[in-house]
């Protein structure tokens, strides 16, 4: 367990006032006592939190969104509303892309923790929950998007569960009996999720849940090509599509308009997210809508609730969702 200042002053036989001011240079204390609390410090392997002392001072006010991938419209809508909701409140969002690498994220952090940063904003994290529990110990931090398991801060979410049941039960309802599923290989909460909707929604109209209808793969549109390539190959394809994302969803629908599938009206394709992408081609793609504008400006009210107005920092939103339908699903 690392040392804290009340240790460095018990230790030095001052107070923890005291120890204050020798770490911040003030002149208000004498060389003797000084050199005390540096023998002190320096025994116990001690390492000031400059961040505590800036969120006390109240001289800046930046909050980071780190975001785990690239930058995409997703996150683009997301931070777009964050934005707004933040200089509504005179405070300045700055954003990091870690590009999936999970050792940046961690030099990031460790940076921020020493500079004049007030609060985090997670979108989806490489941390397990304690390590996130130990960040926001030191500095407020909220996570937006995504649920993780034994992380005790305040999280915005949306109801991904329902989002693919509702998927599904459109499916269903337009005489779907097969439905495949595309998901990612790194399965975060939000697609465990998604799945838990999938599997409950067909075992409700009492269609088996088949493994051979699931295709894992990382989060790119070839992911979804390469998943639609593989249905197409099986005796019995699914006639219908959910995908986990929009990204994946997309990789499915140019496959299918490549090898000519929707001559028979089929398959059905659905995604989720409702980027703008869906109807960026010729034929417009039905998804499950987030509440993006409405999930960026709860996530910082509620950290700037955090840091202003000590909020104990737990607790879940769960926004709804809706289902948009376009072209591929009707």
């Amino acid at each position: 367990m690392s040392a804290t200042i009340k240790d460095v002053a018990i230790l030095a036989g001052t107070s923890t006032a005291t120890v204050s001011r020798v770490i911040n240079n003030s002149p208000k204390v004498t060389e003797k006592v000084r050199k005390r609390v540096r023998a002190a410090i320096e025994e116990l392997g001690y390492t000031p939190n400059p961040a505590g002392r800036i969120l006390k001072s109240g001289v800046n006010k930046s909050i980071l969104v780190i975001v785990p991938y690239k930058l995409s419209s997703f996150y683009g809508k997301l931070i777009d509303s964050m934005t707004q909701e933040a200089t509504a409140n005179d405070y300045t969002l700055l954003i990091s892309a870690c590009n999936n690498d999970s050792n940046y994220e961690q030099t990031l952090v460790n940076r921020m923790l020493k500079d004049m940063i007030k609060g985090f904003v997670f979108l989806g994290t490489f941390f397990d929950g304690h390590e996130l529990n130990e960040i926001s110990r030191q500095i407020p931090s909220v996570i937006c998007c995504e649920q993780l398991d034994k992380a005790d801060l305040f999280t915005v979410v949306c109801d991904y569960r329902q989002g693919a049941s509702m998927a599904v039960e459109r499916m269903i309802a337009a005489g779907h009996k097969r439905i495949g599923y595309i998901a990612m290989r790194h399965r975060p909460a939000s697609s465990r999720l998604k799945l838990e909707g999938f599997k409950q929604t067909l075992s409700d109209h009492g269609i088996a849940f088949s493994e051979e209808h699931i295709f894992y793969g990382s989060h790119t549109q070839q992911t979804g090509y390469s998943a639609m390539r593989y249905f197409n190959c099986l005796d019995e394809p699914p006639t219908a599509i959910f995908a986990e994302t929009d990204l994946l969803a997309m990789g499915a629908l140019n496959y299918a308009e490549e090898s000519g599938l929707f001559s028979d009206g089929n398959p059905a394709i659905c995604g989720f997210d409702d980027l703008d992408i869906c109807c960026m081609g010729v034929r417009k793609l039905t998804s499950v809508s987030q509440p993006l504008d409405e999930i960026g400006r709860t996530t910082v009210r509620a950290l700037i609730d955090i840091i202003e107005n000590h909020k104990e920092n737990k607790g879940t939103i769960t926004l709804p969702v809706s289902l948009s339908l376009r072209d591929t699903l009707k």
